[in-house]
């Protein structure tokens, strides 16, 4: 709420309260400057500096309180708003969902998430941590002792397969995996090069995969 309020104020400030008194102040200063008739008792001064009174009092200085009002209006409609839908949706479903067990949040994550629906902000609410991936990669190391880059081929369950060559020195797939996929990592033996696979299944937990080790040498050393 705030920010919007900030916004608000500072895009009237700038947009319109500061061109319009600029051009007020700047008017009045030509007045002051110009040259007095004398055979009309300055008249000429006068008649402008009396026009410029009556913009200020008729349309200036309304037109800002208006619009002051007006933010402050919109700055309070949406603080009550806010604070019904905290008290009117947010403690409710909060004690609901503690409640009925159904979530592993305290009561203030609960309601911290909820007020930032609020709010419509899409900021991670206080206290509840980083947005936690659900996506990660799997790779490791490959020392091969032949000649040119080595095959390796990913078959995570419930996801196309994966095949690329690697150089020696640390792998990656290409395509992330969805957390809780089981999988496996071969390597194509091409004669007279063999490859040993260490660590070659297993499930992704939450994290990236990195320690898949591959080994290849010619069979006959």
């Amino acid at each position: 709420m705030i920010p919007i309020c900030i916004v608000y104020f500072a895009n009237i400030w700038t947009s319109v309260l500061v061109p319009i008194w600029t051009w007020w102040v700047n008017t009045w200063k030509q007045c002051t400057q110009q040259s007095c008739n004398w055979w009309c008792l300055c008249c000429n001064k006068w008649f402008c500096w009396v026009v410029l009174i009556i913009v200020a009092t008729v349309i200036l200085v309304p037109t800002s309180l208006f619009l002051i009002v007006l933010g402050g209006v919109i700055c309070f409609s949406v603080m009550i708003t806010i604070i019904l839908c905290g008290i009117l949706i947010c403690i409710p479903n909060a004690f609901f969902m503690l409640w009925v067990g159904h979530s592993k949040l305290t009561w203030s994550e609960l309601y911290n998430q909820c007020l930032s629906f609020c709010i419509g902000s899409n900021k991670t609410p206080s206290g509840s941590g980083t947005t936690t991936p659900t996506m990660f990669t799997i790779g490791g190391s490959l020392n091969t002792l032949c000649q040119g880059e080595v095959e390796l081929t990913l078959n995570p369950q419930g996801q196309p397969s994966q095949t690329q060559t690697f150089p020696s020195g640390s792998f990656t797939f290409a395509q992330p995996v969805p957390n809780g996929t089981k999988y496996e990592v071969t390597a194509l033996d091409i004669p007279p090069c063999r490859c040993n696979v260490t660590n070659p299944s297993g499930t992704v937990t939450g994290a990236n995969i990195t320690n898949v080790q591959v080994f290849c040498s010619p069979n006959n050393k």
